[in-house]
């Protein structure tokens, strides 16, 4: 993923087979990665995700600078920002 995608750090996907649904959770080195992602690869994808789901919301944890909060407003991604989550990993512990 990284190789064509600067920035990108990790995907972790989940299923709930109880609410039908499929929740994706990409992870990024900071606010410039998720743009390439919105702008590129995200844009690539978008058309094929909506003639077979129905996205959102988008959650953002970290700093997301006021232009790109505009853009997701601009492309419906009903974003929601935080600053803050609150958990732990255990050290060596697989995810």
């Amino acid at each position: 993923m990284e190789q064509n995608e600067p920035g990108a750090e990790a995907v972790h996907v989940y299923v709930s087979e109880a609410e039908n649904a499929l929740y994706v959770r990409d992870e990024f080195a900071d606010a410039g990665a998720v743009g390439f992602h919105l702008q590129t690869t995200a844009a690539g994808h978008f058309p094929s995700l909506l003639a077979i789901a129905t996205p959102g919301p988008f959650f953002f944890m970290g700093p997301v600078p006021d232009e790109m909060k505009a853009a997701t407003e601009q492309m419906q991604l009903g974003g929601e920002f935080s600053l803050h989550s609150a958990g732990f990993d255990r050290s060596g512990a697989a995810t």
